[in-house]
């Protein structure tokens, strides 16, 4: 997760910051749309078929 850009990181127990960064997101309907869409491309390299095929390229070359 890289802060900003695609979702918040808030420090465990900080009720204040969550609240802010959740209020923020409800109020903000285009930072949504936003974060969302660069979470769904930055874990592009995490989908199952890129693993299942890198872990038997790993597993041929072993």
């Amino acid at each position: 997760m890289i802060d900003g850009f695609n979702g918040y990181l808030v420090k465990t127990h900080d009720e204040q910051k969550f609240t802010q960064r959740l209020t923020q997101l409800m109020a903000d309907q285009d930072l949504r749309a936003k974060l969302a869409t660069n979470a769904r491309s930055s874990v592009g390299h995490l989908a199952s078929a890129r693993i299942a095929s890198e872990f038997l390229r790993v597993c041929e070359g072993a």
